[in-house]
């Protein structure tokens, strides 16, 4: 599903690769390589040495998932920023469709500042998750997701 729409996914044992290049945005995986995956999220390479990670579930959600401390490991050196809201519900299994539509996104409005990105999801999806969040991605995909 992910990789049919042009956007690279790495397993959260092996997404250094996509740190070398800057600007960059791909979608990680937080299931190891040989597991059948746990959750997926967008790394925004917006200036060397300096992610932005967008989360559907929020940056909340991210203590005490099995591998979230190889992530971290991975990005030691690196300034780190988070997408402070949510805007997938905790029922919702949809992480990959938000996932790829925030990486079109910032493809799209050509890697623009961090700011611009955190602004943009604001409007499209607001601070909370609600079922709205979804519809969003109905329109965008023009299928039921």
């Amino acid at each position: 599903m992910i990789e049919r729409n042009g956007i690279h996914v790495y397993p959260v044992d092996s997404f250094s690769e996509g740190l070398n290049k800057c600007p960059n945005v791909f979608i990680i995986n937080s299931d190891i390589s040989s597991g059948n995956g746990i959750h997926y999220y967008v790394v925004y390479v917006y200036e060397i040495n300096k992610v932005y990670i967008i989360d559907s579930l929020g940056k909340q959600q991210h203590s005490g998932r099995p591998y979230d401390d190889i992530m971290m490991q991975s990005l030691n050196g690196f300034d780190v920023r988070w997408f402070p809201y949510k805007f997938q519900m905790n029922k919702s299994v949809h992480c990959g469709w938000f996932s790829i539509f925030t990486a079109k996104l910032v493809e799209r409005l050509n890697y623009p500042p961090v700011n611009v990105v955190e602004q943009r999801l604001i409007k499209l999806f607001g601070k909370t998750a609600d079922n709205a969040d979804e519809q969003v991605l109905v329109n965008a995909f023009g299928v039921q997701v």
